[in-house]
Order: C-alpha cells, then structure tokens, then sequence
C-alpha cells in the first residue's frame, strides 16, 4: 500500500511576511514559530488573509531511550560515542534531547562533569541485508555542539527545527560523544546500540571503530518534541523490563524501538513515553516520588491519556507477602494519580516466570492476579496478559512462540501484547 503524506506549505511568520503569497481556495499556509495557520481564498495575498480560528494546539511527544538500571566508576576520562535507534511516531515540528547521568533504578546521580559532549542525528545506513549498520547515509546533522554535562546536571539541547524534515514514520539515529569524568562513574541501561571509543566519532558518518552492542547503551536519555494536535492517543507505560527492548533477547532486535510500547506508537500513530526500568517493581514507584519526575523538565509537561502499570508487581511477588505486593501496587497508582490526575489508570496482571514458577511463588502471582482484576484504587481496567502469553499446558511458562528467555517476550511476544493496548482518548 503506498502512502501519500500531505501537508500544508510551511515557514516562518517573517518568511511569509517577506514572501506574501496569494494561496488558491482552501490551501493552507502553517507558520512554523506561531504554530498559527491561514487559509487560502484565491484572491488575497498573505498579509490580508484572517488567520484560521481552528488551529490545532501544540503537544508534547517524549521518546524516551531505556531508562539507566545501573552505574559503575570504571571508565576514568574514557571517550565514547554511543548510537541508538528512534522513531517520531507523529509529525513533530522541533525536538531536543535530555541527557543525565543518572541511574535511575537506584535513584542515584553520578557526580564528575562529562566533557566535550556532542550529539548528531541522522538517517542509518543498513548492510547487504538491510539491516542497521551503526553508519549514517550521509553526514549527520549538529543537535548539540561539545559541550560540558556538569556535574550532577541536566543537558537540554537546543530545540531543532523539523518542519522541512520528514521525520515520522522514518528511523533515525542518535549519535553522542563524550568522555567521561576523572571519576569516570557512568550510570548504563539495556537496549541496542553501536559503540566506539571515540567521543569524536558522534559527528563522523562512517566511524571505522563503531561496532553493535546487542545489550548496552549509557545515561539517562530521552527526546522531547512537539507536534500540532490531531487527536494521537498518548500513553505513560510505568514497569519493569517486560516493557523495554532489553527483554528481547539476545540481538534479534531494533532496540528501543522493538520494545511493545513502541510498536504500539508506530501501529496506531500515537505517542508512547516509557518509565519502565529493568530490574524494578512496585515498591520503587510506591515508596520514592523522585522516579515520577524524569520528564518534568519538559517545555510544556507531557499530559498521557493514559498511565499504564505494565505488570508492575511482576517482582513483588518474590521476596514479600501477597499483602506486602498489594500495598506497593496501591502506592504505586496513588503517586501515579497524584501526578496524573486527569489521565485514566490503567493495570495488567503479571504474566508468568520460570524462575519463580514453583511452590509458593507461583501461588502469589496467582493470588495477586485475582486480586488486580478487583480494580484496586480505582483503576479502570485490568488488562489480561497473563492470558494471552500462558502456555496454558504448563501455566508456569511463557508459550515458546512468545518466550526469550523463560521470563521475558521475545519480539513476537512484544507484538502480541502490543495490540492488546487501547487507544480511545480520555
């Protein structure tokens, strides 16, 4: 099936002030720094059309990279540039980039500046195979000239314009150098990316050291951008690794954008932000109201439709009570409503884990599963992976065709459950 994409003809308020067109019937004219719109009558020039009363408002999009799940000081003063895979989902008209170096999991920021970072973005160049190759097509374009990450900070680039960029729908890649700290703490997470260990290969399009990481990628990073609102349903997942590429496996994936909160964003042309981290579970959402914030440094805060609890009592369910398990899963969504009270709340119930299958394990999870289709704390609906990922002959399993590793989905798993995810607004 082709797709044919239209959009109105764009620039600046100045630049159609300069410029002053007569549009023909209908056509319409989009002022990329007022976000304010004409249409075209045929007879006026620019200057003398009204401006449309039903302009579309301005929204904020988050993607976000897998959040950090660990930290170590053992890089001092090291370089390093790091590539990863995204995609906008929705026609955005800027982005900027946050970076920290953070762990987020275990709330800790690293300390010691990082020198010299820069990032880039551009379109991947793919192998004989047509797969990602960690090179560009063509020279990447500046995001963030070298610069210093202080100590214990935050980065925000400046905003780049994307208005002449067709960018939805299309893969990019991100590309940062930088050296580490005397220290040399770095916080790392999970997902896909290619690595080399020269901050100054972030702006070289074909890198001669950039090898793949199946499984490493470093800071706290995400994409902030703004789009004209045209009704695309917006998700906020909170969970643990059930929801990040890094349960995939071992390589047979794209990263972040493999991961089902993603293929959820490209299916339906919505806008998926991403709190979940490996190794967490309810009490980290319950107890410290730090891990909510991550994207409060947004232009414009980011408001979901939906906030949904992605198997998020998965490990409480190990080491503590069935009633310990309902206390951090209350807390949980009561922080969650705090901070998004005009969003509905949504719950899945906790599919399985080999590891835990056995004994008494198993029996929580079946416990607690019951108990999250009672709805606690007023949430609206409790979805059933459980259901749809079971091998119902061995209930303690994942079904192979869904199964990476006895505990996480492999790719056909992160589809499946994908489709499982409303998209009605509130």
């Amino acid at each position: 099936m082709t797709i044919i994409r239209i959009e109105p003809r764009r620039g600046t308020a100045a630049q159609w002030t300069t410029a002053n067109p007569t549009l023909g019937p209908g056509e319409v004219g989009y002022e990329t720094d007022t976000k304010r719109t004409k249409t075209g009558d045929g007879v006026l020039a620019w200057i003398d059309l009204p401006y449309s009363l039903a302009t579309p408002g301005v929204r904020t999009g988050i993607y976000s990279f897998e959040l950090t799940k660990s930290h170590a000081s053992s890089w001092p003063n090291q370089p390093f540039t790091n590539r990863q895979l995204f995609q906008l989902p929705v026609a955005a008209t800027r982005m900027r980039v946050h970076v920290r170096n953070r762990d987020h999991l275990a709330d800790v920021v690293l300390t010691g500046d990082i020198t010299g970072l820069s990032l880039y973005y551009g379109i991947p160049a793919v192998d004989a195979n047509g797969e990602p190759n960690g090179n560009f097509t063509a020279a990447p374009t500046l995001i963030q000239a070298p610069t210093t990450l202080a100590s214990g900070g935050e980065l925000i680039t400046p905003w780049v314009d994307l208005t002449q960029v067709a960018v939805d729908h299309r893969t990019l890649m991100l590309s940062t150098g930088w050296t580490t700290s005397a220290s040399g703490g770095m916080a790392f997470s999970g997902g896909l990316s290619w690595q080399s260990l020269l901050a100054t290969d972030a702006g070289v399009q074909n890198p001669v050291g950039i090898a793949r990481q199946n499984n490493a990628a470093w800071f706290q990073m995400w994409i902030e951008y703004e789009y004209a609102d045209a009704g695309a349903p917006r998700i906020l997942v909170v969970g643990n690794s059930l929801s990040n590429s890094s349960s995939n496996g071992t390589g047979d994936n794209y990263g972040t954008l493999s991961s089902w909160p993603q293929l959820w964003a490209k299916a339906q042309g919505g806008v998926a932000a991403n709190l979940s981290m490996s190794g967490s579970w309810a009490g980290h959402f319950a107890t410290d109201f730090t891990r909510w914030t991550v994207f409060d440094s947004c232009d414009t805060a980011f408001d979901p439709d939906v906030v949904l609890y992605f198997a998020l009592a998965s490990s409480d369910t190990v080491d503590s009570t069935v009633a310990d398990a309902q206390a951090n899963m209350r807390g949980a969504i009561k922080n969650g409503k705090a901070k998004y009270p005009n969003a509905r709340h949504l719950i899945t119930n906790i599919p399985p884990r080999m590891e835990f299958s056995a004994g008494a394990s198993e029996a929580k999870r079946v416990a607690m599963n019951t108990w999250l289709h009672m709805l606690p704390v007023g949430t609206e609906s409790c979805m059933d992976v459980d259901s749809i990922v079971t091998d119902w002959a061995t209930p303690g399993r994942i079904r192979s065709v869904f199964n990476a590793d006895d505990t996480h989905f492999n790719p056909r798993g992160h589809q499946a459950v994908s489709e499982l995810i409303p998209v009605r607004r509130a």
